[in-house]
């Protein structure tokens, strides 16, 4: 089966989960006015659509730091194939195959307007999930929550994918104790420097440090030798 099916259309080129392309319709990308439900978090990128698959999160690509002052949502136009949307589509649907948990991709857009373009990604509703950092805050034990967050970064790693920015946000929970990894913006594949790949535990670290309550951090701080080490032994139980 194909990695996707394309569409054109006066909004922008599109690439549709070859799944799904026979009900595809441009409306799931909620443009309609009120079609679309703002989320928390993602600099405002984030909105849910429903849609006849059911709820899914749109996320439009928008620049953060001093870039964001030049231009808010417009890239240089490099190709199709280098645009962020394309580039994430077809890492998270690889990912999915591989059995990584990743948000199922739906469709990728770009809409492109002379050198530069706008983007988006489709992406299926994960349900009730909260973020790492949420569920810590809250009170639950990271001897308990840790070894699986380890287990699902090792395996990313295993397959030689590096997160751009793993921080606790991007590290959703389900239930007790299921792992989503998301958020695969500027993540690089094929990537064999251990060095680099373990350094989206620091930052994982940095980010938790960040933005934990004093005593919940020391609680996160106490468990981290342990987290480290698990995560370890999960890489070698895969090479």
């Amino acid at each position: 089966m194909a990695d996707f099916i394309p569409f054109h259309a006066a909004n922008g080129e599109t690439i549709v989960a070859p799944e799904y392309a026979a009900d595809w319709s441009p409306d799931w990308f909620g443009d309609a006015a009120g079609a679309a439900q703002p989320l928390a978090g993602g600099r405002g990128s984030a909105h849910r659509v429903s849609t006849p698959l059911g709820p899914l999160v749109r996320r439009d690509y928008l620049r953060g730091g001093l870039p964001r002052h030049l231009s808010r949502d417009r890239y240089l136009w490099t190709g199709a194939w280098r645009t962020r949307s394309w580039q994430e589509f077809q890492l998270t649907r690889r990912l999915r195959q591989q059995g990584l948990a990743v948000p199922e991709p739906i469709a990728a857009r770009w809409q492109r307007r002379g050198l530069v373009y706008r983007a988006s990604l489709l992406t299926r509703w994960l349900g009730e999930v909260r973020s790492l950092l949420s569920v810590l805050a809250d009170g639950a034990d990271p001897a308990r929550l840790l070894p699986p967050v380890a287990q699902a970064v090792a395996q990313l790693h295993q397959r030689g994918v590096w997160h751009a920015d793993l921080n606790a946000t991007n590290i959703q929970i389900e239930g007790q104790d299921r792992v989503w990894l998301i958020d695969f913006d500027r993540a690089r594949d094929r990537v064999t420097d251990s060095r680099r790949l373990a350094g989206n535990l620091e930052r994982l670290r940095r980010s938790l440090r960040k933005y934990l309550p004093a005593p919940r951090l020391a609680a996160v701080e106490a468990c981290w030798p342990a987290f480290v080490s698990h995560y370890q032994a999960a890489r070698a139980e895969r090479q």
